[in-house]
């Protein structure tokens, strides 16, 4: 199995897709999402390269801006082009002042 890990450039916070590939099947994984300053939003970008019709995992790391800012975009364009997110994962407990900053 072959890993890449690739640290998008946002200015702050971190995004990161993870891709492998397994007997012959092609897999990706995000953590973080952020917009850089003038909206663009690198993960998104990446995903559309990578034409990919299943995303196995996202991890919002923390609740901070510079981490889910993107995710909206994200979300959005999945929904749109019937993009399957199998598993979200969040270190936060989801409480209803967490939501509420969300």
């Amino acid at each position: 199995m072959k890993l890449k890990v690739t640290f998008k450039d946002v200015g702050q916070g971190d995004s990161i897709i993870i891709e492998w590939r397994k007997n012959s099947k092609s897999y990706v994984g995000i953590i973080d999402c952020n917009l850089k300053t003038n909206n663009r939003n690198p993960i998104l970008e990446h995903i559309k390269i990578l034409s990919t019709k299943e995303i196995s995992f996202i991890i919002l790391s923390h609740p901070h801006y510079d981490h889910f800012s993107g995710f909206e975009d994200l979300f959005n364009y999945c929904e749109k082009n019937k993009i399957i997110i199998k598993n979200f994962i969040h270190t936060a407990h989801a409480n209803i002042i967490f939501i509420a900053y969300l």
